[in-house]
């Protein structure tokens, strides 16, 4: 496969509707989701709720809907919980388009993190783990400190669930790890580990992956390449033959490498559309020039580049 990414600027508003509000705890402190989005159909959602001081307990909820009945959603299944209260269960979650395969990241299980597979009939939501990939068991260990590995921060699975990328981007790692699911259910690594150069860029901070799983882009928000902390992005493709590589660099060519940009949010579509988002990023045009870079600074904007 030969893939190839054109960057424009993209400055848009969009509008969203809501279809129906999920309300958890109101100990909650953080909420992620992922839903698949060939038929949006399932729903799964990670709450940190806080039952004291001290201790962060993590579920992940699954939803399904009714497309026959206006704001039709409801909990299926059981709710998902991890073996210990600090192990970040819910940090990251992938789900196949069919949503028979559920991806979570945990990225301090054990101090070093895991991912955690599971896999249901078809939009049932009832998940059993099919496997639990540890950082130690892959090679990972902490150098100075418990959380300077972070494996499964964040996670990216093919349309058919059976290509997943995992990130490692603490400072003892800085790596990408590409896996496959053979038939008889066994996960495999594909690439070894993916590293960038320079270090210390939070390498694999995001991941997108098209549908086929054989696309991967990689977001590394503390590449210094113009400017300290201007962030960037990278791309690695897998041939017909299975090898994945060269790691190449996407140069944004519409963007200024201001300090701070943290350009390396990343998303990819179906088809392999490149999504970049830069949170740091300046305003541009007639309002860059009329206000001074301490002013600038105080209200970064962001940007979206396609």
């Amino acid at each position: 496969m030969a893939a190839s990414w054109c960057n424009r600027v993209l400055r848009t508003t969009i509008l969203w509707e809501v279809r129906a509000h999920a309300s958890a705890h109101a100990t909650d402190a953080y909420a992620a989701a992922k839903q698949n989005a060939d038929s949006v159909n399932v729903l799964c959602i990670s709450v940190y709720m806080f039952p004291s001081a001290c201790v962060c307990c993590v579920v992940v909820y699954t939803y399904s809907r009714n497309p026959l009945v206006a704001g039709g959603w409801s909990r299926v299944g059981a709710a998902l919980t991890p073996n210990g209260s600090r192990s970040q269960f819910g940090t990251a979650l992938a789900l196949s388009a069919d949503a028979s395969t559920l991806v979570v990241g945990a990225s301090l299980d054990n101090g070093t993190g895991a991912v955690y597979i599971y896999t249901a009939p078809p939009s049932t939501g009832l998940w059993s783990l099919q496997r639990k990939i540890d950082a130690l068991e892959q090679g990972f260990a902490p150098v100075n400190t418990y959380n300077d590995v972070l494996f499964g921060y964040s996670v990216a699975l093919s349309a058919a669930g059976d290509t997943l990328a995992v990130a490692v981007p603490g400072s003892a790692a800085e790596a990408v790890v590409i896996y496959g699911r053979d038939g008889t259910g066994t996960w495999t690594n594909q690439s070894g580990w993916i590293k960038a150069n320079p270090s210390s860029i939070l390498f694999g901070w995001s991941l997108g992956m098209n549908a086929a799983g054989d696309a991967l882009a990689i977001g590394a928000p503390f590449d210094n390449v113009g400017a300290t902390y201007a962030g960037g992005v990278f791309t690695i493709i897998r041939s017909p033959v299975g090898v994945w590589g060269p790691l190449r660099r996407v140069v944004i060519e519409d963007s200024i490498p201001t300090p701070i940009r943290q350009i390396g949010i990343v998303s990819m579509s179906a088809q392999g559309t490149l999504v970049v988002g830069g949170p740091g990023e300046e305003p541009t045009g007639a309002w860059r020039s009329a206000h001074t870079h301490s002013t600038r600074d105080a209200m970064r904007t962001g940007c979206l580049y396609l």
